[in-house]
């Protein structure tokens, strides 16, 4: 009996803890939650049930109206479906453009990323293979425009553009063959955030290099401008080898420099080309024959880089035509020439496909180096004589080539200073005894048909002229 009434009494006790102890935290949420609230949580899952039917029914409702209708009637919902679809992908677009530009814009970054889709390198060898085949068509259209080939030979090269590190690598290289130039900056790499897909380098700032006004309003000289770029990728083409191939006015920019002189900087080193000693050698001479009007010289340095048509040849190098009863070269063509240049691209297409093909492959990046410098210079208004300087530079290259050769003397610095200011001089004084020879012949034939010593027909007069 007592161990009856010892069990009740535990059972009442224990029953009395339990109703002592304070209610749980949700339910006395759940009780003093009002009205109101419940009428919202209702209204919140009645909202979601109608959006979990409409998003199942109307398609459900859709295919079976699809299925049910004739042939006509499922092309126009098979349109108008795809033009739905195509809308709200560019709509897409567009807001992630929308919100890359306000980032970019309203943003401040203290380093400079390049990031790769995340598809590029999958899609590279598909679009390849589709340009190979539109090509194919074009040249079975046209037989002449036969241009496969050249996308064969760049193929390696356009797919280094995919490797961020190879391009950080190129980066660096050209930092360290320019270091000479004190206006030219590269952006440092960050290797510790870079790898294959991401490039993370130093911030430069700068405005394009054929901005015009903004180069003016920074107080910086166009010809300061235009004289550096033209030397900096002209010690690139003739001297070390190792050339930017794609140096348009977004990869360029102009800022001030602690000399309060133009400074470039170069960016995207992505796309690079290498051109061997053997063809540079040639190159610095052929440019120089060009200059100087040499002919022979001509015919001799264009047959050492593969090609026979040296004049036609030497006319694409320079994009312009080569008057050689004179010296100068005039950097903006004039009408005539303009036409000259057009006749010879439509009359002579076939030499042209000649000369690319039997020229080494790497100058056809370099031709585009040097119509995309051209270019550049002639934007900007042509202030500086970009034969005349992009001549020296071969000059001097070509010194350096020389004197880097194996030996005693040319490991000293003082004997390649002396053997490139040694070549730079006799290419000057060449230069001005063909100009000084030149005006002197032209004076002393007027002078002659003055006095009616000589009568000069019409060939000889437009010399003169």
């Amino acid at each position: 009996m007592a161990r009856e009434t010892t069990r009740a009494l535990r059972l009442c006790l224990h029953h009395m803890a339990l109703l002592r102890r304070p209610p749980h935290p949700a339910a006395s949420l759940q009780r003093n939650r009002p009205f109101s609230s419940l009428r919202e949580g209702k209204r919140r899952g009645l909202l979601w049930k109608t959006l979990v039917g409409v998003s199942v029914g109307v398609p459900v409702a859709v295919g079976v109206r699809y299925a049910a209708s004739e042939p006509r009637d499922r092309r126009r919902m098979k349109i108008l479906t795809e033009g739905f679809g195509r809308f709200c992908r560019c709509l897409s677009v567009g807001l992630v453009i929308s919100g890359d530009y306000w980032w970019t814009t309203n943003v401040a970054l203290r380093g400079q990323d390049e990031v790769q889709y995340i598809d590029l390198r999958d899609r590279f060898d598909g679009d390849i293979r589709t340009l190979e085949i539109l090509l194919d068509v074009v040249k079975f259209m046209h037989p002449t425009f036969g241009f496969r080939w050249v996308l064969k030979d760049l193929k390696g090269t356009l797919g280094q553009e995919l490797d961020f590190e190879n391009e950080a690598k190129n980066s660096e290289r050209c930092a360290e063959e320019l270091k000479h130039f004190s206006f030219v900056v590269v952006p440092k790499v960050f290797w510790e955030q870079t790898s294959k897909r991401v490039m993370t380098a130093e911030f430069c700032d700068g405005c394009k290099i054929n901005d015009v006004e903004e180069i003016k309003r920074q107080g910086l000289s166009l010809k300061d401008a235009a004289d550096k770029l033209i030397r900096t990728f002209a010690e690139q083409i003739f001297y070390t080898g190792f050339i930017h191939a794609d140096p348009h006015p977004g990869n360029v920019l102009v800022r001030r420099g602690p000399d309060n002189k133009a400074q470039l900087v170069l960016l995207d080193h992505g796309l690079y080309q290498h051109l061997s000693q053997r063809d540079r050698v040639a190159l610095c001479k052929l440019w120089r024959s060009v200059v100087l009007r040499d002919e022979a010289a001509m015919e001799e340095h264009s047959k050492a880089l593969g090609v026979k048509e040296y004049f036609l040849f030497c006319e694409m190098l320079l994009q312009r035509p080569i008057n050689m009863r004179e010296l100068g070269l005039s950097n903006i063509l004039s009408r005539e020439e303009t036409t000259y240049m057009r006749e010879m691209a439509s009359e002579r297409f076939d030499s042209i496909m000649r000369v690319l093909k039997s020229m080494p492959r790497p100058m056809l990046l370099v031709f585009r180096n040097i119509n995309t410098v051209r270019s550049i210079n002639i934007s900007l208004g042509a202030p500086v004589d970009r034969y005349f300087v992009m001549a020296k530079s071969a000059v001097r290259g070509w010194g350096n080539i020389q004197a880097a050769r194996t030996g005693v003397l040319p490991r000293l610095w003082v004997f390649r200073w002396v053997r490139t200011t040694w070549e730079g001089l006799k290419f000057e004084l060449a230069l001005r005894w063909e100009m000084a020879a030149m005006s002197l012949t032209r004076s002393f034939l007027g002078l002659l048909s003055y006095v009616g010593l000589v009568s000069l027909d019409a060939d000889v007069y437009e010399y003169l002229r």
